[in-house]
C-alpha cells in the first residue's frame, strides 16, 4: 500500500494507481481570476504532449442535493501544469 508521499516512476503509474480516489481539480489560471472554480473527479486517462506536458482526463463527479458526489458521464482535460490536484481524507467518505 502507497502512502500520501510514495513516489512514483511516471506519472502514468500515478495516474493508474490513484484512479479509484477523488480528487479537487483547480484551474490554476482561473484561481488567478479570482475565480472559485473547483470540480470533483477522478484521474481516467493521461496523455502525453509533444512539448513533455501531459493532459490529464477527468472523470467529473456531480454533487446532488443530498450532499453525495456521484459519478457522470463527463471527461474533461486539463493540461497538468495549469491545474492543482488534492486529495482530502473527508472527500472519499
Amino acid at each position: 500500500m502507497r502512502n500520501a508521499f510514495t513516489n512514483y516512476g511516471s506519472l502514468d503509474e500515478f495516474v493508474t494507481n490513484n484512479s479509484q480516489k477523488m480528487f479537487r481539480i483547480v484551474d490554476c489560471n482561473k484561481e488567478a481570476q479570482d475565480c472559485p472554480c473547483m470540480i470533483y473527479g477522478r484521474l481516467s486517462t493521461m496523455i502525453e504532449l509533444a512539448d513533455k506536458g501531459a493532459l490529464l482526463g477527468i472523470q467529473v463527479l456531480q454533487e446532488s442535493d443530498d450532499g453525495k458526489l456521484y459519478d457522470t458521464d463527463t471527461l474533461e482535460y486539463y493540461k497538468l501544469n495549469e491545474i492543482r490536484l488534492t486529495s482530502c481524507k473527508e472527500d472519499m467518505i
